[in-house]
Parts: structure tokens; C-alpha cells; sequence
């Protein structure tokens, strides 16, 4: 459940962060690396899709962010929405801030509340949070002021700053309060084990403990079977993912060629394309569906989004491995080979595997892959009509 609900909070900041963008492209910049210089005011919202994202600026309405780093230093007037592999805030956010991340650090003033996802979470010391705070991560850790509630839920949790109401924390690992630690309201938490409250510590209000239970050695032995089943599930998967992959490659070279060259090279267009097929064209067939002349229209539509999306799936790999390859080997180009596609398809399966960090990173690839993928049918199908 706990993954479940990680893996929904995901899904939901990158279709926040992306939707606006799409439709208001005005307002948009998607490029591979992109800085706004110290001293450069952005007036009204900005929403920003690349690799590299550097924010030394001032933005006066809302910032929507999302690439594999995100580092804010300027002020964001409004709203902020970021989504990236390391996330680092540290300037002012106006009013509300929703992010996430593999790590996702905030340390400055945020005007509003706060929502977090990520692999760990740190609020440091200095920084003030006006509203609530909502997260789950691995780790949080939180080392400044909340003036609101907190609610948690985690695998370690630490609090060494000072909130302003109650706190309420389900962790998995421990949950600890430390010396300097001032919480106005109650602390209630579930855990396996009881809090390391330090010395000097302070809880204005009562302290609640339901303690969660560990699995009994028969519930054990059940997930390991259980956990082995899947296991093989998943070497089957992965055999037929590397064959399909290298076949593509070895059939249709020019093709993959092309499309991986097109990925890297318009990461940021080709990133917002992919999503907005993602969304649009489901919605397209639901339409169809529903009226009796578009029936059939309607089936074909699903019989080849999910051909598209299984091909998107392979060149994610591909695509990710081509990468992988050259800066291991530290060539010039980008060179698709049958190596690539084996290395891909196993390097992106292990990186999918790390919460959320790794999530992101499947994403991006999958995303780019189908933006690029649907750019050559559209070519092919209809401009060459």
C-alpha cells in the first residue's frame, strides 16, 4: 500500500507539473539544460521541462518544474511545482510548494503549505514553513520551523525543529525527537518501535503510540514464496524485453537510429509531446467509444495505443542504454547498437527498481521515447500522406 501510494503521488506531481504547461505553451521552456541568470525577473507563471534546471532568478507567479536536477536559489512569487531526481529549494516560495524527488531538500521560506514525495526528504535548519507539512519519503528529516501540522509517513523519521501544532508520523524504521525539538500540539505516531525523545526535548501536548506489528515467521515464509514467484516472473520478463529490444535494434537500425538521436537531442519537446499523448489520446478513445459511429474507430484506437506503447517501452531502453554506453565509454556520438539495447534494457530495470529517484528516471525515458515515437508516425502517416 505504502508503494501504491508513493507511486500515486508521482503520477499526480508530474501531471501537475506538466498539464499547465501544455496549455499555456506561451509560458513554456523545454530545452535540455535551462537557467534563468541571477538578476532576471520572469513576469507571470514559467514552466520548465530539461535535464538541467537552475533557477537563480526571481519568477513573479507560479513555477512549474521538472528534469533530472532542479536547483532553485531565487524567489518564486506564488506557487511552486517541481519533480526531478534531486530537487534542492532554496529560495523563497510566495505560497504553496509541491515536489518530488530522490532527494528533495527545502531551505528557505515557504509562504504556504507543503507536499513532498521523495527518497529522503530534508527541511534544513533556517527554513520557515507558514502552512502544514504533508510527506512521505524514506527519511525526513526535519530541522526547521513549521508553523502548522505535520503528517509523515516514512521508513526513519527525525524532527530537531519546531512545529507549531501536531504531529502525526507512520514509520516503518524509528522515529526520533531531538534535544532541541519543540512541538506545540500532540505527537501521535505508529511505529515498531517506541520515539528516542532526547533530553531537553518538548511536547506541549499528549503523546500517542500504536505500535505496529512485525510479520510472523509464517507471514515470512508466504513472502518469500511468494517474493521467489515474482523473481522468476521477472528474469522472464526481462529475457523477453532484451530479445525484443535487440531485435529492434538489428531490424529496424536506421529507424532507432533516428528516433534516439531525436530524443536526446529535443529532450525537452519531445518530453512534453510524449505526455500529452499519454493523456489526449486515451481521452480520444474513450470518445469514440461512447458514439456508435466512432465503434470501431474507437477499438482500433486502443489496439494501437497500446502497440505505442509497448514500442515506447523498448526505445525507453534503448534509448537509455545508448546513453549508459557512451559515458561509460566516453565517446563523441550516440551509437545504437545490439549492446546498447541489452545494457538498457538491465540498467533501466535496476534503476526503476530505487524509489522514486528511479521512478522519475523510467518516466523521463518512457515519456521522450513516445513524444519521439508518435513525431515519426505523424511524419510518416500524415504530412507524407
Amino acid at each position: 500500500m505504502k508503494h501504491i501510494q508513493r507511486i500515486a503521488v508521482i503520477a499526480f506531481a508530474v501531471s501537475v507539473v506538466l498539464l499547465p504547461a501544455v496549455s499555456n505553451a506561451a509560458e513554456l521552456k523545454a530545452m535540455r539544460d535551462y537557467t534563468l541568470q541571477k538578476g532576471t525577473v520572469e513576469q507571470g507563471d514559467l514552466y520548465i521541462a530539461a535535464q538541467t534546471n537552475v533557477i537563480a532568478g526571481e519568477v513573479s507567479g507560479d513555477l512549474a518544474i521538472i528534469g533530472g536536477n532542479v536547483l532553485i536559489t531565487g524567489n518564486v512569487e506564488q506557487d511552486l511545482i517541481a519533480a526531478g531526481g534531486t530537487v534542492d529549494i532554496l529560495g523563497s516560495i510566495g505560497d504553496d510548494l509541491r515536489a518530488v524527488g530522490g532527494t528533495v531538500t527545502i531551505g528557505q521560506h515557504v509562504g504556504g503549505d507543503v507536499v513532498a514525495a521523495g527518497g529522503m526528504i530534508h527541511i534544513i535548519s533556517g527554513a520557515k514553513i507558514d502552512g502544514d507539512v504533508l510527506v512521505a519519503a524514506g527519511q525526513v528529516i526535519i530541522d526547521g520551523e513549521v508553523m502548522g501540522t505535520v503528517k509523515i509517513s516514512g521508513g526513519e523519521v527525525v524532527i530537531n525543529g519546531a512545529v507549531g501544532k501536531s504531529v502525526v508520523v507512520r514509520a516503518s524504521e524509528r522515529v526520533s525527537i531531538g534535544a532541541g525539538a519543540t512541538i506545540g500540539g500532540d505527537l501521535a505516531y505508529r511505529s515498531a518501535n517506541a520515539v528516542i525523545l532526547a533530553e531537553g526535548a518538548t511536547i506541549a501536548g499528549e503523546t500517542k503510540f500504536e505500535k505496529i506489528e512485525r510479520p510472523t515467521r509464517v507471514d515470512k515464509r508466504a513472502s518469500a514464496a511468494m517474493a521467489g514467484l515474482l523473481g522468476v516472473m521477472a528474469l522472464l520478463r526481462l529475457a523477453a524485453m532484451i530479445i525484443t529490444a535487440v531485435l529492434a535494434v538489428v531490424l529496424f537500425r536506421k529507424a532507432t537510429q533516428s528516433l534516439t538521436k531525436s530524443s536526446i537531442d529535443h529532450f525537452g519537446r519531445e518530453l512534453i509531446r510524449g505526455f500529452v499523448v499519454l493523456v489526449v489520446i486515451p481521452f480520444a478513445i474513450l470518445f469514440a467509444l461512447i458514439s456508435i459511429i466512432g465503434l470501431g474507430l474507437g477499438i482500433a484506437g486502443i489496439l494501437a495505443y497500446a502497440l505505442l506503447f509497448m514500442i515506447a517501452k523498448v526505445l525507453a531502453s534503448i534509448l537509455f542504454g545508448t546513453v549508459v554506453l557512451k559515458l561509460i565509454k566516453k565517446k563523441k556520438d550516440y551509437e545504437v547498437t545490439w549492446q546498447s539495447a541489452v545494457v538498457g534494457v538491465i540498467a533501466l530495470s535496476i534503476v526503476s527498481l530505487v524509489p522514486i529517484f528511479g521512478w522519475i528516471v523510467a518516466c523521463l525515458a518512457f515519456l521522450v521515447s513516445m513524444g519521439s515515437i508518435s513525431m515519426l508516425l505523424y511524419q510518416k502517416a500524415w504530412v507524407k500522406r
